[in-house]
């Protein structure tokens, strides 16, 4: 039990408050000994008692559970005032007893605010403290008496004295600490505390001349006590109860210590030497003073305050519910019944009909401004009579009255007015149903001429749900229209003779609005017949689909004709699916209807990865047939009313319209990338084949189909160069990234046109001999701002646009010409590097590179082709050809980058190189006995196994060089030996060795 009191300790005294207590306590007890010691009588009474304002003042701020600090520091004043322990304890239990009953009284049995914020919080302070003050001076007095310290024939005067000292202490001291405890106005401003520490400045000094007799030789002020109370009346007006007890603290303090010394304004028998006033009556009026003073002006504040956000409530209120009439589509008029004026209209009644509030200032102008016919107008004004007479006795609501109302313009629109009475007001509100009535209209025309008309006719509302059929419909089915009334007409529509999933024709009518083609329609019966059908749709203004209409006529050989013609505008071939026409057009529709619903479109752009390898290696009808298989796969995915298109020769493109949160969007797009995954059976054979997807979203993305299918496009590539099978979003980096390729593509068609290319040349070095014995031509490109840029700034980007096989044939060109003007040593080739992308490019040709060759009279052997590993893994046929015809007339091959790819020794030994070259990075770390010269030996090891030359590039040190000759490499390549040169520095460098040689 024990141990559960003391955990339970830290709940209920926090250490703030503790230290707050204690602090307390210890200021409780000191002035309870000073006070004893200097301002009581002989048993201990003193009508100055400000512990005691200290004591409620602590059990009010921190909770009654703090009581024994206050017993404690009671008891330890009172022995230091002179009395025994057990007269002190008794004391202190009279004191602490008075000031629980004041606390549980204002806290428990009174609505009492601490702070102090009213004058009726203050007025309970007041009575609590008499009842406290009554009890604690009854309980002492009678313990003096038990403890025989109180003579019989002075009660009365002691019983008085102790009586006022505790009322004082708790009615005019406790507010000081209830107030300063509290939180401080958050309105104040600096300047304002600047004020107040003036004004506290200011009494400190005056108080010091009033209760210490201070600047006498001067001026006597120590009879003018008196002015603190006007001091004390301003300070509660101007800095209200926080600035009030402040200035009480400090007379409190001034004043006792003042008549301690007794050379002021109170004497050493706390009397006022100007008038006979006791010290506690004083500071008293002081304290009721300041708190009367700024609790009235606080009050006044705070209801100023209430009043004025009040007023603003109802300004905010008045000003909502005008922009609610302002904007609501709906006429609203109000009519004064004492001055029969139309005082107001809403701005949809000024749109609708044109007139203002001025148009109707004389009283009913209202009547032959809107109906200018007078016979009309009587029939109207006695039929509004009427029903508002009506409406008005029998409590219930104005029955609607439609009426053709003239406009400001002249024109005539049909309005179904209504109105309800507010105070001396009537409110008249009305509906424009002019369109609604012309649309009735002409259904009721249309619907006449359906019925005439020889064809079948069925029109449905935007649900495909029936809502009239014609005769010739009726006799075609079988149906009569009670039993068609309400179905849908994709109900009729059967699938036979390997016609195609109707599935396609309410996606067109969502996205374009009408479809025609043939169908086969079933038949009460249960027979079918073969109709061609034609479905329209009808919109409103904001181009909302309102009906549908279908006419059902005989397949002719006119109409078969129609509808392949349609077929092939706007449908592949191959797969059946929307071409990109056919895609961009349901795109827009979508837009449109995205606009009006508020709801999100996805656009996702899909490209088949590799799928150019497969039609290569495997042949065209293969490929078509997986083409079929991947479309009927994406349809399957996606909801009937999503559209699947296929607008290049492995892209497809997937519309998901009428998405209530784009995220809805994801779910479908995880869908359809792993299902794409799984393996699909063509041929008996099963092909496993992944798509890149990028995804654009309307309208975060873009405003309109073009931009939208572009962020696709661009999602869809830097998902492929995030290693392909998987789905990419657009962001805006993507579109900065596109910006800076696009500029990069066009910068490099000049440097084209511009010849702005350079070739560099680096030697290669015999390790055996120190001479050159080949080189490689470095290609850079001079910008137009004299910046040389490295192929790795842009190489990437060519080869995704297709500039490199343009970049290709010029740097063969350039090179070859830059070979024949050489005198070149025995065994000399120049190495130069050829991407995979030129190879596969169906521009390139490879006979016209040997033709280059002829022209500048450069045997092949001259030449060496290096080409990387990730081109080995390329073997399409293509490629393939390509290499066995430049090896066939003798040009050299090397596998450059080697160890930094996927190349296995089968695919050196089928491709038939001449050199390997080891990658720089593993040069760049080889030291003796390290890791990276083992992998390096044993490159040239197996070189060496294969019949061919090693050659090591990024040599920069001696070391390096020693290790590599010690490898027995073949050559080096390398910093230490020379860095790339423009081609005059490389001649003579050339032309240097053979000189010497000579």
């Amino acid at each position: 039990m024990n141990r559960s009191i003391l955990s339970n300790l830290p709940a209920l005294f926090s250490q703030r408050s503790v230290i707050k207590a204690a602090l307390w306590s210890l200021a409780y007890a000191g002035i309870c000994t000073f006070l004893l010691t200097y301002f009581s009588g002989a048993a201990g009474e003193s009508p100055v008692w400000i512990p005691a304002g200290i004591g409620l003042g602590v059990l009010l701020t921190l909770g009654c559970r703090y009581w024994p600090f206050i017993f404690l520091a009671a008891v330890a004043g009172e022995m230091g005032g002179g009395h025994t322990v057990l007269m002190a304890t008794q004391l202190a239990f009279g004191s602490v007893c008075g000031f629980l009953v004041a606390a549980v009284i204002l806290t428990r049995f009174t609505i009492f605010n601490p702070r102090l914020e009213s004058i009726g919080d203050y007025m309970r302070l007041l009575s609590a403290s008499a009842i406290a003050a009554l009890i604690s001076a009854s309980l002492n007095i009678q313990f003096l008496i038990w403890g025989g310290l109180m003579p019989l024939d002075n009660i009365g005067s002691v019983y008085q004295k102790w009586l006022t000292g505790d009322y004082f202490g708790m009615a005019f001291v406790a507010p000081v600490l209830l107030i300063l405890n509290g939180k401080w106005p958050s309105s104040w401003t600096r300047k304002k505390t600047i004020y107040l520490c003036l004004l506290l400045f200011a009494a400190f000094a005056l108080g010091q001349a009033v209760f210490f007799g201070w600047f006498r030789e001067y001026v006597d002020l120590t009879g003018r006590g008196y002015s603190f109370l006007f001091i004390m009346a301003c300070t509660g007006l101007f800095f209200g109860r926080q600035g009030a007890m402040l200035l009480l603290t400090l007379l409190l303090m001034q004043s006792i210590f003042g008549a301690f010394y007794g050379d002021g304004f109170f004497a050493s028998n706390l009397m006022s030497r100007a008038a006979p006033t006791m010290l506690w009556f004083y500071l008293g009026l002081l304290s009721m003073l300041g708190l009367l003073v700024s609790l009235v002006v606080e009050s006044f504040s705070l209801k100023n305050a209430r009043l004025q956000t009040a007023v603003e409530i109802a300004r905010e209120s008045e000003e909502h519910f005008r922009q609610i009439v302002s904007s609501t589509p709906v006429l609203i008029a109000t009519y004064d019944l004492s001055t029969e004026k139309t005082d107001f209209v809403n701005p949809h009644f000024t749109a609708v009909l044109g007139y203002v509030v001025e148009d109707f200032l004389a009283p009913n102008s209202w009547w032959p401004i809107a109906y200018p016919d007078p016979i009309y107008r009587q029939e109207i004004e006695e039929e509004w009579h009427k029903r508002a007479a009506k409406s008005q006795s029998s409590q219930t609501p104005f029955e609607p009255l439609q009426t053709s109302t003239r406009c400001k313009d002249g024109s005539i629109r049909t309005i179904k007015w209504g109105c309800f009475l507010v105070a001396d007001r009537m409110v008249i509100h009305g509906v424009d149903i002019t369109e609604e009535k012309r649309a009735a209209e002409v259904l009721n025309i249309t619907s006449a001429v359906y019925r005439a008309m020889g064809e079948a006719v069925v029109i449905q509302d935007v649900n495909n749900s029936i809502l009239m059929v014609n005769e010739a419909f009726q006799a075609l089915t079988g149906f009569n229209f009670a039993e068609l009334e309400g179905q849908s007409f994709a109900d009729f529509l059967v699938k036979r003779h390997g016609a195609r999933s109707y599935s396609d024709i309410f996606t067109t009518l969502e996205a374009m609005g009408r479809w025609e083609g043939q169908a086969w329609i079933r038949m009460k019966d249960g027979g079918e017949v073969l109709r061609f059908v034609s479905i329209y749709s009808t919109f409103n203004e904001e181009g909302a689909p309102l009906q549908r209409v279908a006419l059902l006529s005989e397949v002719t050989d006119q109409r078969k004709a129609r509808e392949l013609i349609n077929q092939q505008a706007n449908f592949d071939p191959l797969t059946g699916l929307p071409n990109r026409r056919l895609m961009f057009d349901r795109l827009e529709q979508l837009i449109k209807q995205s606009i009006r619903s508020d709801k999100s479109i996805a656009i996702a752009y899909i490209d088949l990865d590799n799928f150019k390898d497969i039609n290569d290696s495997r042949g065209h009808d293969f490929g078509d047939q997986l083409l079929k298989g991947i479309s009927a796969r994406l349809r399957s995915e996606v909801r009937q009313t999503d559209t699947v298109a296929r607008i290049g020769g492995d892209e497809f493109v997937i519309l998901l319209g009428d998405l209530e949160r784009p995220e809805i969007a994801d779910t479908i797009i995880r869908e359809v990338s792993g299902k794409l995954a799984d393996p699909i059976l063509i041929d008996g054979q099963l092909v496993y084949i992944t798509a890149s997807m990028g995804i654009s979203m309307f309208p975060n993305d873009g405003s309109d189909g073009k931009a939208l299918l572009l962020g696709a496009d661009q999602a869809m590539y830097a998902a492929k160069s995030h290693g392909r099978n998987t789905y990419q979003y657009f962001t805006q980096s993507l579109q900065i990234n596109a910006s800076y390729r696009a500029g990069v593509i066009s910068d490099l068609r000049d440097a084209l046109e511009k010849n702005q290319f350079e070739l560099y040349y680096q030697p290669i070095i015999n390790m055996k001999t120190g001479q050159i014995a080949h080189a490689e031509a470095l290609l850079r490109w001079r910008r137009a701002n004299g910046e040389i840029a490295l192929p790795s700034a842009f190489i990437h980007i060519a080869e995704e646009s297709g500039l490199i096989v343009e970049i290709g044939d010029w740097v063969w060109k350039e090179a070859i010409a830059f070979l024949g003007g050489l005198k070149l040593p025995p065994h000399f080739t120049l190495a130069i590097n050829v991407a995979a992308s030129q190879f596969n490019s169906s521009q390139h040709s490879a006979a016209s590179w040997l033709e280059v060759l002829k022209q500048h009279r450069v045997a092949p052997e001259y030449v060496s082709l290096e080409i990387t590993e990730r081109m080995m893994l390329n073997q399409s046929h293509r490629v393939m050809r390509k290499i066995a015809m430049l090896q066939e007339s003798g040009c050299k091959f090397s596998v450059d980058d080697f160890g930094t790819g996927y190349s296995s020794l089968a695919s050196l030994k089928s491709f038939n190189f001449d050199y390997i070259k080891i990658d720089a990075d593993f040069i760049k770390p080889l030291t003796p006995d390290s890791q990276d010269a083992a992998l390096v030996f044993a490159m040239i090891s197996m070189a060496k196994g294969l019949g061919l030359e090693s050659i090591a590039e990024g040599v920069e040190t001696e070391e390096q060089a020693q290790i590599l000759s010690t490898m027995s490499c073949t050559y080096a390549q390398g910093y230490l030996y020379s860095k790339p040169l423009p081609a005059q520095e490389f001649e003579a460098l050339l032309a240097k060795q053979s000189a010497a040689n000579s």
